[in-house]
């Protein structure tokens, strides 16, 4: 794995002036970006040494007569009617990217009805009689809504990136998108798209897809039964062992998507789009465990995973999303009477009586992300003991990120949960963060908690009484519901818990049984985050069946968390304040943004991509709001040669609507790649037409512009390149302060200030500003004193460099990377990438005072739960201030952290109060933001992040305080 990219700069600049060199042309090209997590299926020319499958043979045949041992190489979409029936030691590996198996028909055609965006289907499967499931299985609980029975689901396909499933309605009006969704147990949710109507009586099936689409043009696949036997597996497998799936697409059928043996190994598999369960009978042995590895299992109807009562199972680097989409939830009366109980072995993974030991857990698992389940991120019950997991994201599942119930020593840590126990599905159901239900010996440490539902951050619950306290010893049960022996001995050690409201989200709840620590359960050394310090945040309970409310002192008091901390302030992460709008897809299209976005007049936003277009170049764009959401508009692709390539600064607007910045690379000199240009990009009737107002040779002139431009009242542009120059110092340069004058026969280039790279400083990352008074301000990355940076000021006319601070490398900050904001004081204010506390940057301010200027730090940052700014900062209206971090936070998502948006708040007497606002890497939400903030006449702020989002390639995305 590639290191992190603090480690890369530490390591850069110890190659002095070769190592700017080499950064400043290579860090924006060449950046390798932490993996996240797994994708599944979809890679292209995988390695396959076996029998050839290929997308016209039959597949069913060829592997049902095959050898135990034998490797099938399979290219192509391969839709089956009946079971493929595995042996023991076989491998089934996906060669191409659209590398599936699917127990789906395509439905054709289509046909328009009088309603607008509705069609109907009359062929022969329309008139397929209904398979439905009305029980969870054979004997057990009954499943409440009708329209979960119902197991021949409908998906569409507008493309190999776009297979989605179709909700179910039981109407024709409700298949009407303009018309409310009033079938019982089923919402609009994002894990499905349009509606269709199974009218079996009359032997039709009536569909609607986003925005009015025709079906005609899309693929609609029907999920049908297979001929067989053998519970309708797509790939059935009980009894064989060692069996190898890799990059494969196992979708659409009815009950499930495979039914392995012991010990089989998933590598780079998508499983879904099942109605019942995703893979199921997952089992290993000591010496072989079942290994789940980059697999994704989304939505499918009811759970991802079965695997009860067995053991020796590793999941890592996977995702688990929308599972029981189908809205199983169990009933104690009739199917389909809608009285609903709660679920009953439904949503991503039930963990149910899975039992290891603590040399082998049951149970490993490692840098899952477990989201928008309609049940729990993970949920361990049933006597399961000794389980791991660790590094993993459970978000915005229905009802809780992790419920632990009924089960024993567990080792909980290093996780994130955020936004749980919000109804998805089920208005009835609300949850939280972790749930620690009866159950023994478990460790949860380290953890990161913040915006679950109010009132339910983290729970040790008493039950009494329990059903099935006897499946395991160690829940201590003399009868079936016994709790007098369970909750005990359970220790919740340093966490970081964020709460913004709600009494008694945290400690235990619920039943007789006495305190926590008569039960010898702890709470100790962990971090709160909380609205305030006097309110009932915490509860203790007694032995009359009350839950006692506490506040912090008395909490303390009961010798819990007396080696912790509260800290006044709760909003890390903020519920739906970050959305993303709009995610770059690469492969031809623009991606990864490194630079600020700019407005025009009429709200679209414009901006560049480092990299993508339709050269590999990087790009020049356009964002339009539509009733649909961001429109994205190619204005320019850079080809690299003459007209310059890679741009990392952001675009500036003149008064005729012409657009200017700067490239990194391309042009024309000396250097390998060019040096870079200053153009322009003028609107007309054919397009935008580009003209390279400035090539930069590289000598004395600058080389490699990092920055966008700034215009004077007089039309004339500045900016800064980072090396170039002077090169007294540096081999390449120390970067300049130019001025683009535009004079009659075009633009001419002038140097205002070469940087020698002693005190005076070196490499300008960022821009400079202008105060009233026409001097300019800006910031060297290296260089000064200490070598560790400066922030210099060119005065009007003369541009003599006085250098007002130069950083120490301290807790004062080294390296700072971003530009300047001032107020209407002529105050300064800043980032530094590095120094601080641990080396992870810091936020200054520099005020004039007698001639000379004092830097004062307003936050140091301290790895978690943020690190490393490289952008500048900006105000809101009521003078607080913004910024975006590229590292911390999120550090199982990326190695480094997926960095985070911060405000710091102004208080009286001068003092500010720093807190996150939301953290990166979550989801499609982007990771590694380093652009500059800008906002809306409304006070809500956008940027961009380089990575990250649904296709990976960078989002744009807004910020709404």
């Amino acid at each position: 794995m590639a290191p992190d990219f603090a480690d890369r700069i530490r390591l850069m600049k110890s190659f002095g002036a070769r190592g700017r060199e080499v950064l400043a042309v290579f860090i924006f090209v060449c950046i390798l970006f932490p993996a996240a997590f797994g994708t599944g299926a979809g890679k292209s020319n995988v390695s396959c040494h076996g029998t050839l499958i290929s997308a016209s043979d039959d597949i069913v045949s060829i592997i049902n007569n095959g050898s135990k041992n034998q490797t099938f190489c399979i290219e192509g979409e391969h839709r089956i009617t009946s079971p493929i029936h595995v042996r023991s030691g076989q491998s089934l590996i996906g060669t191409t990217s659209n590398s599936r198996i699917s127990g789906a028909v395509v439905l054709s055609p289509w046909h328009a009805t009088s309603t607008q965006g509705v069609y109907y289907y009359d062929g022969s499967y329309a008139s397929t009689p209904p398979h439905q499931q009305t029980q969870f299985a054979k004997g057990r609980a009954n499943v409440c809504y009708w329209v979960t029975t119902y197991q021949d689901d409908l998906f569409f396909r507008t493309s190999n990136a776009n297979d989605q499933r179709i909700m179910r309605v039981l109407s024709t009006n409700e298949v009407d998108p303009t018309q409310p969704v009033t079938t019982p147990g089923q919402a609009v949710t994002a894990g499905e798209a349009g509606r269709f109507f199974f009218d079996y009586s009359n032997q039709r099936i009536y569909l609607s897809l986003p925005n009015d689409q025709d079906p005609n043009n899309a693929t609609v696949d029907l999920a049908v039964a297979l001929n067989g036997s053998d519970d309708d597996a797509l790939i059935f497998g009980a009894g064989q062992s060692q069996v190898t799936v890799q990059n494969l697409f196992v979708e659409k059928t009815m009950n499930y998507g495979l039914f392995s043996g012991n010990s089989w190994t998933f590598k780079d598999v998508t499983i879904r789009f099942v109605h019942n369960v995703g893979a199921y009978n997952i089992s290993g042995l000591p010496a072989a465990p079942a290994s789940i590895d980059d697999t994704l299992f989304t939505n499918n109807g009811r759970t991802a995973i079965n695997a009860g009562f067995t053991s020796h199972i590793s999941i890592t680097n996977s995702e688990m999303s929308w599972n029981n989409i189908a809205n199983f939830r169990a009933t104690t009366a009739n199917t389909g009477s809608g009285q609903c109980d709660g679920y009953n072995d439904a949503g991503a993974f039930h963990i149910y009586d899975d039992v290891g030991t603590n040399a082998q857990p049951a149970v490993i698992i490692n840098k899952l992300w477990s989201h928008d389940n309609i049940g729990d991120g993970l949920w361990s019950d049933g006597g399961s003991q000794y389980l791991q997991i660790t590094n993993s994201v459970l978000n915005n599942n229905e009802r809780y990120g992790y419920l632990h119930e009924i089960s024993c020593q567990i080792q909980f840590s290093n996780n994130t949960l955020y936004n749980n126990g919000y109804s998805i599905k089920n208005p009835d159901i609300t949850g939280g963060g972790i749930e620690v239900s009866d159950s023994n010996y478990a460790t949860f440490s380290s953890n990161l908690l913040y915006d679950n539902y109010a009132g339910f951050a983290f729970h040790l619950t008493f039950q009494q009484p329990h059903p099935h306290m006897t499946s395991n010893q160690c829940l201590g049960g003399r009868s079936d519901e016994d709790t007098s022996n369970a909750l005990k001995y359970n220790q919740v050690v340093n966490n970081a818990i964020y709460n913004c409201s709600g009494d008694t989200s945290i400690g235990k709840v619920w039943g007789a049984g006495g305190t926590l620590n008569s039960r010898g359960n702890q709470y100790q050394s962990n971090h709160y985050y909380l609205a305030d310090s006097t309110s009932n945040w915490f509860s203790d309970a007694n032995n009359t069946g009350n839950y006692v409310p506490q506040n912090w002192s008395t909490w303390q008091q009961g010798n819990h968390d007396t080696q912790g901390s509260l800290s006044v302030g709760c909003t890390l992460g903020g519920k739906s304040k970050e959305q993303v709008l709009f995610s770059f897809a690469g492969a031809g299209d623009p991606d990864h943004p490194y630079a600020a976005l700019t407005f025009d007049k009429a709200g679209n936003l414009y901006g560049t991509t480092q990299m993508g277009g339709a050269y590999g170049q990087g790009t020049v764009f356009e964002l339009t709001p539509t009733s649909s959401g961001w429109s994205e508009t190619v204005l320019y692709s850079f080809t690299g040669g003459p007209d310059g390539g890679q741009p990392t600064g952001n675009v500036i607007f003149d008064a005729a609507g012409r657009l200017y910045g700067t490239t990194t690379v391309g042009g024309g000199g000396s250097c390998n790649l060019g040096c870079g240009t200053a153009f322009e990009l003028t609107p007309g009737y054919g397009g935008w037409k580009e003209n390279v107002l400035y090539s930069f040779n590289g000598s004395s002139d600058g080389r490699a512009p990092q920055a966008g431009l700034i215009f004077d009242a007089a039309g004339n542009l500045y900016g800064t390149t980072l090396m170039g120059g002077s090169d007294a110092n540096c081999s390449s340069g120390c970067g300049t302060v130019f001025k683009l004058t535009h004079g009659g026969s075009g633009w001419n280039h002038g140097v205002l200030y070469s940087f020698a790279g002693g005190n005076d400083g070196a490499s300008p990352y960022a821009g400079v500003i202008f105060d009233k008074s026409g001097n300019l301000y800006g910031t060297t990355s290296a260089g000064g004193p200490s070598g560790n940076g400066t922030v210099f000021k060119l005065a009007f006319n003369s541009w003599n460099e006085s250098v007002l601070y130069a950083f120490a490398g301290g807790a004062d900050g080294a390296a700072p990377e971003g530009g300047l904001l001032m107020d209407a004081a002529n105050n300064l204010y800043g980032t530094t990438f590095q120094g601080g506390h641990g080396g992870y940057g810091v936020v200054f301010e520099l005020s004039p005072s007698n001639g000379n200027w004092q830097e004062r730090v307003l936050h140091r940052f301290a790895d978690a739960p943020a690190a490393g700014p490289v952008s500048g900062l900006v105000f809101d209206n009521a003078g607080n201030i913004y910024g975006t971090t590229m590292l911390g936070a999120n550090l199982t998502s990326c190695p480094s952290g997926c960095g985070t948006l911060f405000k710091l708040t102004a208080g009286a007497g001068g003092g500010w109060t720093f807190n996150v606002v939301h953290v990166f890497g979550h989801g499609t939400d982007g990771f590694k933001p380093t652009s500059n903030l800008i906002a809306d006449g409304s006070g809500n702020l956008y940027g961009t992040t380089q990575a990250g989002g649904s296709h990976k390639e960078g989002v744009v995305f807004e910020l709404i305080p």
